[in-house]
């Protein structure tokens, strides 16, 4: 795609406003800091002991690829800075600093903010525990990862809110957090490239890490940067960076990360702009952009129902969707789209509560409780989406509420699966045919041993194996579009397995129509084998014969086209995040199997029952 910010860059100087001249939020008329829920939650805080951080709990990620348990405090001590500092701001009264004061201690005296994961060390050292970042050579931590950014923004948000108040119990407190924001934030943005991969400086691949990273490197900025030069210089160089980001984006504004890290990708990108837009007074102004605009509407279109999404790649189909945030983006790109999502959403939650979250957008927190409440529409998404550059075909049939999402792409996409030519079905809330998501992630999920992980590999989606032979990793395992109809998408799949699988030509074409779904598999081998088409259910099916009867949805699937056997598997779910998802603890797969196959068409035809 093309730059969006090239225009601004050459004259960033003239843009950028001095510190003393900027305004938090400045597109929105002065308003009294609003967060009235954080007062209750805070009190709360009051006889809970800070969350400890031992190098113990750094250390097990190397020792055995855990890292929740060290990242559930961690996070937790960053959630409830940002709650004392909103509660203190409401209510004004001294009652929380003392605790915030802890709080702000604790987060500085950590020896890096750079989470155990995520810790590459410059030098190439892998100790266990991360050297302390001195600004000196011998350093082995020059580095800002995705949550050292994020607890940059949140110390700044907290300094900006209330430096003042406390300056009064003693300027030693904001003194330190200044300086490590100096010592972890601007130092290694401006002076580091190597180790800063999500900068995209050596052309590599970038992902949701650089708006993200990027947008609270900004909020650090905006909120305590008072030099002009280095303003200027940051803010030049984040624009830098979002265009090469925005150079992997098609023209079709679709996530391939899927849309748990839209919140992320697109959306980070989103407060990008806003806040450029506060650094510059509203003289950068990037929101009428077409692309950035179809970036906010992909969230809408992959909205199944409720609080359901499609989720291909590592996202999960069960989330809660920031619904204040969806109405800023639609109101600030002139989407009606996304102002009737939002509607939609704030009806069945609290728009206005305090969505702290794990503190790691906080700039997006605090703005969210002030956002105006979207009036309702009945504006919705259309009822067939093809987005050609993602090559993901939706398909919607308000009248049964069937729902089918089909995918091609290739299988180097980022947080990919090997799911080339994959379908997600559901009716309604009730899920039929389904995409599993990811595991708690661990050390092994990005590792040289990610797709030995079952939830990656392509015969636990609803795809097939020839002969035993699955899908690959890598960019050139394929889908290559045939062409789309008003109702169905058809992918050339031959070039999604590997040369041993001895494919000559296939083909899948994903079809919607009134009440039934269509999964046609044209496939020519180059000698006869064996053949089983998996499909993966969370509800156990009823199996007869060459059907499969799913009570909860109230549908049938018919399999005609060969002689096949029809076989379940169950599926246990060790993982304690997976089992929370579907709700659940089991997913079933069921192989259709062909003994010998050398030619023909399967055809799935799911039908909603009649009754």
């Amino acid at each position: 795609m093309e730059p969006i910010f090239a225009k601004y860059i050459p004259e960033t100087e003239s843009l950028i406003l001095p510190w003393e001249n900027t305004r938090l939020y400045a597109d929105l008329p002065e308003t009294a800091f609003a967060a009235p829920d954080a007062v209750r939650l805070a009190e709360k805080l009051f006889d809970k002991p800070i969350p400890a951080l031992p190098a113990s709990l750094y250390r097990e990620y190397y020792e055995n690829g855990n890292r929740s348990r060290y990242e559930a405090p961690y996070f937790e001590r960053r959630r409830n800075l940002l709650l004392l500092a909103a509660a203190e701001k409401n209510e004004g009264k001294g009652r929380f600093l003392d605790l915030l004061v802890d709080y702000i201690w604790v987060i500085c005296e950590e020896t890096s903010w750079v989470i155990p994961a995520h810790n590459t060390p410059r030098h190439g050292k892998r100790e266990r525990l991360p050297d302390a970042f001195w600004l000196e050579e011998g350093d082995d931590i020059h580095y800002i990862d995705l949550f050292a950014a994020a607890t940059g923004a949140d110390v700044a948000m907290v300094w900006y809110l209330l430096h003042d108040e406390l300056d009064a119990l003693t300027p030693v407190i904001t003194r330190r957090m200044l300086g490590l924001l100096e010592k972890r934030i601007f130092h290694p943005f401006l002076h580091y490239q190597d180790s800063m991969w999500w900068k995209g400086s050596g052309g590599n691949t970038l992902n949701n890490w650089t708006p993200w990273i990027v947008s609270n490197v900004l909020t650090v900025l905006l909120l305590c940067e008072k030099d002009d030069g280095r303003r200027t210089a940051i803010t030049k160089e984040s624009m830098e960076i979002l265009d090469r980001f925005i150079g992997f984006y098609k023209s079709d504004g679709g996530c391939d990360e899927g849309p748990g890290y839209w919140t992320m990708a697109g959306a980070s990108y989103f407060d990008c702009l806003e806040i450029l837009w506060d650094l510059s007074g509203g003289k950068i102004d990037a929101f009428g952009n077409p692309l950035v605009r179809r970036m906010g509407e992909y969230i809408a279109d992959v909205h199944i129902t409720g609080n359901l999404y499609v989720n291909f790649a590592d996202a999960s189909h069960r989330m809660g969707m920031d619904a204040a945030l969806i109405a800023r983006y639609g109101r600030r790109t002139g989407s009606p789209k996304l102002i009737a999502f939002a509607a939609e959403l704030a009806e069945k939650s609290d728009f206005h509560a305090l969505p702290v979250g794990s503190g790691t957008t906080p700039y997006r927190t605090f703005r969210d409780v002030i956002e105006p409440l979207p009036e309702p529409s009945d504006v919705r998404p259309e009822n067939r989406t093809w987005y050609d550059g993602l090559e993901v075909f939706l398909a919607r049939d308000p009248a049964s509420g069937l729902f089918l999402a089909a995918k091609g792409g290739h299988n180097a996409e980022s947080h990919n699966h090997n799911d080339v030519g994959n379908i997600v079905v559901f009716r309604g809330e009730h899920p039929v045919f389904i995409d599993a998501g990811v595991e708690q992630y661990t050390k092994k999920t990005f590792s040289a041993e990610r797709y030995t992980l079952w939830a990656m590999r392509s015969r636990y989606h609803n795809l097939l194996d020839i002969d035993g032979c699955e899908q690959e990793p890598g960019g050139r395992y394929h889908a290559v579009p045939e062409g789309t109809t008003p109702d169905s998408v058809t992918f050339a799949l031959k070039e999604a397995w590997p040369g041993k699988a001895g494919i000559e030509a296939y083909t899948r074409t994903s079809a919607m129509g009134e009440g039934c779904v269509t999964v046609r598999d044209s496939l020519t081998l180059q000698k006869a084998a064996p053949v089983c088409w998996y499909w993966l259910c969370a509800e156990k099916p009823v199996v007869e014969e060459n059907t499969l009867l799913f009570p909860a949805a109230d549908c049938r699937a018919v399999f005609t086209g060969g002689h096949f056997t029809l076989e379940a598997e169950e599926i246990v779910l060790t993982d304690g995040k997976l089992r929370d998802e579907w709700q659940s603890d089991s997913l079933w797969r069921i192989c259709l199997r062909c003994e010998e196959w050398q030619a023909g068409s399967m055809c799935m035809q799911l039908s909603v029952q009649a009754h």
